[in-house]
C-alpha cells in the first residue's frame, strides 16, 4: 500500500501540513484527489515549522483549540 493511502486509512483524526517548495507532484495529486484535511504553507520547504515557525505554530495552536 502506498504511504499516502496508509496515512489516509489511519483511524485517527489527522491533518496534513505541507510546504509548496518541496512537495512532489505525486503527493500534490494525492492531496487533491483525496478528501484529507490539509494546509499548505506557501513559500515553505519540507519543514514549515522551521521555515515559518510563527505561522506554523499559530496554525497548530488553532487546530488544537478546535
Amino acid at each position: 500500500m502506498p504511504i499516502g493511502e496508509e496515512f489516509a486509512a489511519l483511524k485517527v483524526k489527522k491533518y496534513y501540513l505541507w510546504g509548496d517548495k518541496s512537495t512532489p507532484d505525486k503527493t500534490r495529486k494525492f492531496i487533491e484527489s483525496n478528501p484529507l484535511p490539509n494546509h499548505c504553507f506557501q513559500g515553505s520547504g519540507h519543514w514549515p515549522m522551521i521555515d515559518q515557525p510563527t505561522r506554523f505554530y499559530q496554525f497548530v495552536s488553532e487546530l488544537i483549540a478546535l
